[in-house]
């Protein structure tokens, strides 16, 4: 759209200069932010007039600093007209691409015909029907409303915002100056003396490279023999006059036709009168006789008039009568304020109009809900059903704004209906799978409205985690260690093993040994669960010791089992069946036979003190062992003469010893002693073979304890 000068106002005022500047000379100096309206018209009435045109010229570019935004921007110039009105004097209208996002865009006009012409007190100012990309910092009031403006406009009721001032400018130019292109700077031209009246001399062309220029000329030199016209090649002062003056057949034909002048051109028309009453089967040609007179001269023709039957009326200028929707808006029942229209319908015979009134009613129909993108993700654990993963970031169009369901595809995962939050449908575990990091699952997730619906792929990424603690094979482990074993031996008897359901990083596991209770570290665990000596156990232990302690499986997160170990010390050496180096122990290397030597030598100082205090005392050993004999059963006599003799005498004390006697008397006693010592020791039970049971390939020492675990009888 172009604007056109008024050149009463253009020839008082400069013309611009080539290149001139109207606006920010430097935008990229206002490039901090931009508008967020949508569809926002802005006209730069500022109070520097910064964006006041000064002079009359084109625009010929445009350059402002972009932001943020693509699209379409309207680039436009504003004249005032009657207060409080504004016309749109014309408009570029350019687009912004992505790749000119952040730099200053420059739009040059190429095509002159599309140039504005402006002048004095014309104003700048843009529309545009997205997001705004013009940047502006703080400055200027402007004029600012949301949605486009027709013209003319009240833009002095729109509130000045404070605080924009826009990095954009126009660049005008003077504009180029007409040219005759057939008249050379002198030209001679020769005619008779006797050449008539309105004869027709020269013809000339004028050009502009501005299209949109009205061009006017005039011939300023004054002369009484020649006259010029711009608009026609007859005399300014002839008048002509057309007039259909009769007809051949029929003779009423100057009744019913015609002559005027037709508006905006220069040549005349034939029209039919009013109500001519013309009636095919009466009369269906007419010849008319045309004649056109300028007072000193005329011109007669002849023209007729072909009738056709009369058909039934139709639009021309509809596709039959048929309304249709707009091609670039949209009819949005949610929008309209009013849900009715009305319009009316002309129909036209060139001279005569009919028209009529059509009301059209917008009703509600159900639209669809749309996904804004075709595909979202959501990242979550392995875990137990009914385990929420998340709700994704569902972005859902629906214009009728209904309530909306989802639904998915998958039967690892259920959605919540109206959240959409997704959670596990049934225990998903990836070790099951093997699966040592992540697994991903697409699904397709439906929205709808409760009839229509759409479709967006949803991808769930399940990791796998730390869900599984490490267990040991049993609760208790034997072992048996030799107390002459070497440093690194390992121990024979039971292995440690541990399992884990985790895969990958998580299942990895390690042993460990507490041998607080020991006051030492005499063992070590290895990878595989072999317990080696790290600690000589001589002379810490002995034989038929058992050591208690506790072993430990850890993951690579720390979570944990514990399980008990018992090592059996012996001083036997295993060896191969083939060969044997086993040999009997002596009586005291037998904790049982310890016990039972320790209660025979308590009974055995018992009697040797009994003994020796009998001895101190002087017993009569004679009448002691005699004590021992068995008496014969004694016979009792009653004797009346003793029980009637009480002054009987008593026998004397037999005498003391003699020193040969005494002699004999200790010899006997130290007899008894050995005696006694005899069947003590006959008493003592002998010392027990060990006992050797074949295991694999190897002999190995046991005793008569009974263990639940192990290989012990």
């Amino acid at each position: 759209m172009n604007g056109i000068h008024d050149h009463g106002v253009c020839e008082s005022i400069r013309q611009c200069p080539n290149n001139r500047v109207i606006g920010e000379n430097t935008p990229k100096d206002k490039d901090r932010r931009v508008d967020t309206e949508t569809g926002l018209s802005i006209l730069g009435i500022a109070n520097d007039n910064q964006y006041r045109i000064d002079c009359c010229g084109f625009v010929k570019e445009w350059k402002f600093y972009a932001k943020t935004n693509t699209g379409e921007l309207r680039l436009q110039v504003w004249r005032p007209g009657t207060s409080p009105s504004y016309s749109l004097v014309g408009e570029n209208i350019v687009n912004v691409a992505n790749a000119e996002l952040d730099t200053t865009v420059t739009k040059s006009i190429a095509n002159s015909a599309d140039w504005i012409a402006v002048q004095n007190g014309d104003i700048l100012g843009w529309y545009t029907p997205g997001s705004p990309m013009v940047t502006y910092d703080n400055g200027q009031q402007v004029r600012r409303v949301t949605g486009s403006v027709s013209s003319p406009y009240d833009w002095v009721d729109v509130p000045q915002t404070t605080g924009r001032d826009y990095g954009l400018h126009a660049v005008l130019s003077p504009g180029n100056s007409p040219s005759i292109t057939n008249l050379a700077t002198t030209l001679t031209l020769n005619y008779n003396d006797d050449v008539a009246t309105n004869t027709l001399v020269i013809t000339l062309t004028v050009s502009d490279a501005v299209i949109s220029d009205t061009l006017t000329t005039t011939m300023t030199t004054s002369t009484a023999y020649f006259t010029f016209s711009s608009t026609t090649y007859a005399s300014a002062g002839d008048f002509v006059t057309c007039e259909v003056t009769g007809a051949s057949t029929p003779a009423d034909a100057n009744t019913k036709y015609f002559i005027k002048f037709i508006s905006g051109t220069a040549e005349y028309g034939i029209f039919v009168k009013d109500q001519p009453g013309l009636e095919y089967d009466t009369a269906n040609l007419y010849n008319l006789v045309i004649e056109c007179t300028d007072t000193k001269d005329e011109d007669t023709k002849g023209f007729t008039v072909y009738i056709t039957r009369n058909q039934q009326p139709s639009f021309d200028n509809l596709q039959t009568g048929l309304i249709t929707t707009s091609t670039t808006n949209t009819i949005d029942y949610e929008s309209f304020t009013d849900k009715t229209a009305d319009i009316t319908v002309t129909v036209s015979d060139g001279q005569e109009s009919d028209s009529e009134l059509i009301q059209i009613t917008v009703t509600n129909v159900n639209e669809a809900p749309v996904f804004i993108q075709n595909s979202y993700s959501i990242s979550g654990n392995e875990g137990l059903a009914g385990s929420i993963i998340g709700i994704p970031s569902f972005e859902v169009n629906d214009p009728d704004a209904d309530a909306l369901l989802y639904s998915i595809d998958c039967t690892e995962f259920s959605i919540g209906a109206s959240t959409g939050q997704i959670s596990l449908a049934a225990d998903y575990d990836t070790d099951a799978a093997s699966i040592t990091t992540s697994t991903t699952i697409q699904c397709n997730v439906n929205v709808s409205d409760g009839v229509l619906q759409d479709t967006a792929t949803l991808q769930v990424t399940l990791s796998n985690i730390n869900d599984n603690t490490p267990i040991f094979s049993k609760d208790n482990y034997a072992f048996y260690a030799n107390a002459n074993d070497n440093i690194g031996k390992i121990l024979t008897g039971d292995v440690l093993a541990a399992t884990d359901g985790d895969a990958g990083v998580y299942g990895t596991t390690t042993f460990s040994l507490d041998q607080t209770g020991l006051g030492k570290n005499y063992f070590e665990v290895s990878d595989s669960g072999d317990i080696y000596l790290i600690q000589s156990l001589n002379p810490d232990f002995y034989a038929g010791t058992a050591l208690s302690f506790t072993a430990t499986v850890t993951d690579s997160e720390g979570l944990t089992d514990t399980a008990g170990i018992a090592v059996i010390v012996s001083e036997y050496t295993t060896t191969t069946p083939s060969t044997t180096t086993d040999r009997f122990n002596y009586v005291l290397e037998d904790s049982k036979n310890v016990a039972w030597f320790t209660f025979l030598m308590l009974i055995l100082l018992a009697l040797l003190g009994l003994l020796l205090f009998w001895i101190l005392t002087g017993v009569n050993w004679t009448k002691l062992l005699g004590a021992c004999k068995r008496r014969p059963k004694r016979k009792w006599k009653w004797n009346p003469m003793v029980e009637r003799d009480p002054g009987r005498r008593l026998p004397p004390p037999p005498p003391p010893p003699k020193p040969h006697e005494l002699m004999q008397f200790y010899s006997k006693r130290f007899n008894i002693l050995s005696i006694l010592s005899l069947i003590l020791l006959e008493y003592i039970p002998p010392p027990t073979p060990p006992k050797i049971k074949p295991s694999g390939i190897k002999w190995e020492y046991w005793t008569d304890q009974d263990f639940s675990t192990g290989n012990l009888g």
